[in-house]
């Protein structure tokens, strides 16, 4: 049965993900909206739908260091997993607005989580009010993707078949409920698999649970980089890492202040570092080789193996 309910889970994220795309794609065309606009919102902020779930329930449930690892786990996978993987099934091309904007962007917001978090001689949580100054800065992001649809007034390709308004947001509505409920069902088929052969909870938190509510920006990325939507791809998961940090971990810190082992302050740091490493690839050249696409799944692999043998 578990088996059954993992295969249909990934059917659902597959199609999922190519009705999603498709759909953004042409909803980006026909508003002559940019898609690298599209991806940073509208896709990052659907494929991080799980998360917002999970550490939203969790702060609620008064369990919030939940919602801290989610979000760093998340991030982690989406910076090194899923960047790594898309890149090496096709290299993907930077936007020179992401090198400019989003890239230091998310590093600021980054830095900022990991200087609001300390709290000196070894403490690391975060207060109601640090919930509100991340929850501002969100809204000071949304307003930044209004002004970089208003300034940019170049006119977008219209010459490719597309998909009609009304049926692409049908398409982006029905795709995005299939990676939900894809990865939900993923998630649980896979759990049941990993139970019955015996294997450790520690391993299945790590690589299961962690990866497994960031399995649609995994997917949705995947195919836009396959459909040569770079950006949507790029903008998916950098828009998600900025939406994990200022809105769901702002959430999350504002209806519950929490403190935390110190030893988180490991993986926040180590999320800084790799930020500021990809930031770097991307320069080079902009274009994430296969290459380095290989490099960061390295990394993160050693981030877990790391994290196996130090709990």
């Amino acid at each position: 049965m578990d088996i059954f309910m993992t295969l249909i889970g990934i059917s659902m994220l597959i199609f999922g993900a190519n009705w999603f795309v498709d759909g953004s794609v042409s909803i980006a065309r026909k508003l002559k909206i940019p898609s690298m606009v599209i991806g940073l919102t509208l896709v990052a902020f659907g494929t991080s739908a799980p998360e917002a779930a999970v550490s939203v329930q969790s702060a609620i449930n008064g369990v919030s260091e939940i919602s801290f690892g989610n979000v760093i786990g998340s991030n982690l996978f989406n910076l090194l997993f899923i960047l790594g993987l898309t890149a090496l099934i096709q290299p993907v091309a930077i936007h020179v607005s992401s090198l400019k904007k989003e890239m230091p962007f998310m590093l600021f917001v980054t830095a900022t989580a990991l200087f609001l978090g300390y709290e000196g001689k070894g403490a690391f949580g975060f207060s109601v009010y640090d919930g509100y100054v991340l929850i501002i800065l969100f809204g000071m992001y949304l307003y930044s993707m209004l002004e970089m649809i208003q300034q940019d007034s170049e006119a977008l390709d219209v010459t490719n078949k597309q998909l009609s308004l009304k049926k692409a947001i049908l398409f982006s509505l029905l795709g995005l409920g299939l990676i939900i409920f894809g990865a939900d069902l993923t998630i649980k088929g896979a759990v049941g698999i990993a139970v019955y052969l015996g294997i450790p909870d520690i391993v299945i938190g790590l690589t299961i649970i962690a990866a497994g509510t960031s399995l649609p920006e995994l997917i949705t990325s995947v195919v836009a980089a396959k459909k040569g939507e770079s950006d949507i791809a790029i903008g998916n998961i950098v828009g998600s890492n900025i939406f994990n940090i200022l809105f769901i971990l702002g959430l999350s810190a504002s209806i519950r202040a929490f403190s935390i082992d110190a030893r988180a302050l490991f993986d926040i740091v180590l999320l800084l570092i790799f930020t500021i490493i990809t930031f770097i690839l991307m320069r080079t050249g902009r274009i994430i080789s296969r290459k380095e696409g290989a490099i960061l799944l390295l990394c993160y692999i050693g981030y877990i193996i790391f994290r196996l043998l130090n709990q």
